[in-house]
């Protein structure tokens, strides 16, 4: 399917336009979810426990800003289409003094233990937004990370990218967030999830890993209009892993001291063959701020791994994908309009792929937003 273009405007105006995207796609649900009862209102705000840690939610949910959530919220299979939950400033909290610290509080999965299973249940349509997540967010198809069993398992065979995109999650908008990471990547798309939406949301807190990550096999989803500051230990603060197809555009991002926007593909880590090339991202109109440091990372690096880590050895065998070329193909790429606060983008925008279009970025004294 090919991605729906979107212009370089507004945050606003560009999550409108995502949303008019989304529904010309065929990713929205073509149903709304019915109203929350009483009964499953004192569901999710009853305290999180050891023996009730989650609840599972399918309908319309508006919550009001002196509400506390504790619990794991789970929008899991087709039922959950067309879902909305609006949390109108309340607060979902999973921090380190409560049950489900180091979860993911927010996760949309599909449901099924075969690829066809999960094809035929799997949440499409819904909508997140006006929370405030302490912890992080999570959409999973196939498995939860590209090395997830299933997904290696799929990656064995040609066509692994479509199983993936068709028993992935689809259509979901998060908007006006604030996330504050507590120790796990606050926002994660696993193997295969297509057409997401994050947008006008704010990103800090701590990570051990990257602040968002676009895993492997997934494809047509926008990063538009956020704040992105998260306290990374090593990583960049956007992965975009084997993923394709994808908007970055309009985002601040700062923290940047262990780098900006990283495209690349993890070859062969978990024994898991990586199929699709980080290819056709359009990473545009975006800020990078930096105030004092002069260090090596940069804030966009097409093709950061080149194939040189020790695990691109552990899917050998086949005929396709990374294991027969452990290159990041990190091709026909877009980089163009970025701003970066007092580094010159000759030092801090790196190529190392092919066909890239690189245009129009420059140096800014002092950051606009």
């Amino acid at each position: 399917m090919p991605s729906p273009r979107l212009t370089s405007s507004s945050p606003a105006r560009d999550v409108a336009a995502a949303l008019v995207a989304i529904a010309a796609a065929g990713w929205a649900s073509p149903v709304l979810a019915a109203p929350c009862g009483a009964e499953k209102v004192a569901e999710v705000l009853a305290p999180a426990s050891e023996k009730q840690r989650s609840v599972s939610l399918a309908c319309d949910l508006t919550l009001d800003s002196k509400d506390v959530v504790t619990k794991q919220i789970v929008f899991a299979g087709k039922a959950a289409s067309g879902a909305r939950l609006d949390c109108g400033g309340a607060k979902i909290d999973g921090g380190p003094t409560t049950v489900n610290r180091n979860r993911d509080m927010i996760v949309v999965r599909s449901k099924g233990s075969t690829p066809a299973e999960m094809a035929a249940d799997r949440p499409q349509g819904l909508t997140v937004t006006n929370c405030r997540i302490e912890g992080s967010i999570r959409v999973i198809g196939l498995g939860r990370n590209g090395e997830d069993p299933a997904v290696r398992a799929s990656s064995r065979s040609l066509g692994h990218t479509e199983r993936a995109q068709a028993a992935a999650p689809t259509g979901l908008v998060f908007s006006k967030l604030t996330l504050v990471a507590a120790g796990r990547i606050p926002f994660y798309l696993a193997p295969g999830v297509t057409g997401v939406t994050l947008a006008e949301s704010r990103l800090s807190g701590r990570s051990d890993g990257t602040g968002i990550y676009l895993d492997a096999e997934s494809a047509h989803n926008r990063i538009v209009g956020n704040r992105i500051a998260v306290d990374t230990s090593q990583r960049e603060q956007l992965a975009i892993d084997g993923s394709a197809d994808n908007r970055i555009a309009d985002n601040h991002f700062s923290a940047l001291s262990n780098g900006g926007v990283y495209v690349y593909r993890n070859c062969g880590e978990g024994g898991t063959v990586r199929h699709q090339s980080p290819r056709r991202n359009v990473i545009e109109g975006n800020e990078f701020y930096y105030d004092r440091y002069i260090g090596p990372s940069p804030a966009i690096w097409l093709g950061s791994r080149g194939g040189f880590r020790w695990y691109c050895l552990l899917d050998r065998g086949h005929s396709f994908g990374s294991s027969n070329d452990d290159g990041d193909n990190a091709d026909f790429n877009t980089v163009t309009a970025n701003r970066i606060v007092r580094r010159p983008p000759e030092a801090m925008i790196r190529d190392g792929g092919r066909q890239n279009r690189i245009e129009g970025n420059r140096t800014i004294a002092e950051p606009t937003r």
